[in-house]
C-alpha cells in the first residue's frame, strides 16, 4: 500500500497537493469556458458591426444627398414654372382689361364690388374708389382672381 508508509504530515500534504492540482484543473476549465464565451461574444459583435455597416450602406444608397438636391431643384423649377404661368396669366388679364378701357374718355372709375352679407346688412354693398387706368386694371385683376362680381360704372 502506497499510503501506508506515509506519515500523517505527508498524507495531509499529498491530499492538499491533489486538491490543489484538481482546483487548478477546474480553474483552467473555467478560464477555457470564459475564453470561448468571450470569443463567441467577439464574433457576435463583429457580425453586428458588419450588419450595421450594411444597413448604413443601404441607407446611403436609398437616400443620397444628390437625390435630395435633385428633389430640391425639381421643386424649385416647378415653383418657377408656376410663377411664370401666374405672371403670364396676370399679363394676359392686364392686356385684356387695358383693351377694354383703352381709348375711352374716362380715366377715373368707380369700381363697385357687391356681395350679400346677411348677418350685417350695412356691409352688403361696398364701393371702392380707384383712380387711374393702371390702378383700375390691377384692381380688376385682383377681383378676377377671387369670386367677386364686379362692374365698371362712370364716376358720379
Amino acid at each position: 500500500m502506497l499510503f501506508k508508509d506515509f506519515t500523517y504530515k505527508q498524507s495531509i500534504f499529498f491530499v492538499l497537493l491533489i486538491g490543489s492540482i484538481g482546483y487548478i484543473i477546474y480553474l483552467n476549465i473555467q478560464v477555457k469556458d470564459l475564453t470561448d464565451s468571450v470569443d463567441d461574444l467577439y464574433y457576435q459583435l463583429n457580425e453586428l458591426s458588419s450588419k450595421v455597416d450594411d444597413l448604413e450602406k443601404s441607407l446611403d444608397e436609398k437616400v443620397t444627398s444628390t437625390q435630395i438636391d435633385e428633389w430640391y431643384y425639381k421643386e424649385k423649377i416647378d415653383l418657377q414654372r408656376r410663377e411664370i404661368e401666374a405672371s403670364n396669366n396676370r399679363a394676359f388679364k392686364h392686356t385684356t382689361y387695358y383693351g377694354l378701357i383703352e381709348g375711352t374718355k374716362y380715366e377715373d372709375y368707380i369700381i363697385q364690388s357687391e356681395y350679400s352679407d346677411y348677418k350685417n346688412p350695412d356691409l352688403s354693398k361696398v364701393v371702392v374708389y380707384v383712380e387711374g387706368t393702371d390702378n383700375v386694371i390691377d384692381y380688376l385683376i385682383h377681383l378676377s382672381g377671387q369670386s367677386y362680381f364686379y362692374y365698371l360704372k362712370d364716376r358720379i
